[in-house]
């Protein structure tokens, strides 16, 4: 009797910890990419940066996909997408984002039907 109620909180258990850690690691992917896609991105002058980006969703360099996926501690597949900033009234963009998209399935779904969790993160590194 004891095992029935025992063995559902420990399966949450495990699950919230599998949760935590996919978030750490994926916000730790995304901080990584954007670090490394404003480190490496083309610089005109002193105040103009460009943000590596091959467009699209999940479309990022394949350099920052690397650092990301790195980065992600073993998470995965991620969704990678680099978003440069705009240039506004004639002022030159001075930072770059880095989204990473992770779908976190939940183990306890062989018992019960439960959905799948998108786990999204966002960076912006700014260039000084």
């Amino acid at each position: 009797m004891a095992v029935l109620l025992l063995f559902p909180l420990l399966m949450g258990i495990i699950e919230t910890g599998r949760y935590v850690y996919s978030v750490n690691a994926v916000t730790n992917a995304a901080r990584e990419g954007a670090r490394y896609a404003i480190a490496s991105g083309n610089f005109g002058s002193d105040t103009t940066v460009t943000c590596p980006s091959a467009g699209g969703t999940g479309n990022a360099p394949a350099a920052v996909v690397t650092a990301a996926t790195v980065a992600s501690s073993g998470v995965g597949p991620l969704v990678i997408t680099t978003v440069p900033a705009p240039t506004i009234s004639g002022v030159p963009p001075a930072y770059c984002q880095v989204s990473v998209t992770y779908t976190f399935k939940i183990l306890g779904g062989a018992f019960v039907q439960l959905p799948a969790l998108a786990i999204t993160a966002k960076s912006t590194q700014y260039f000084n």
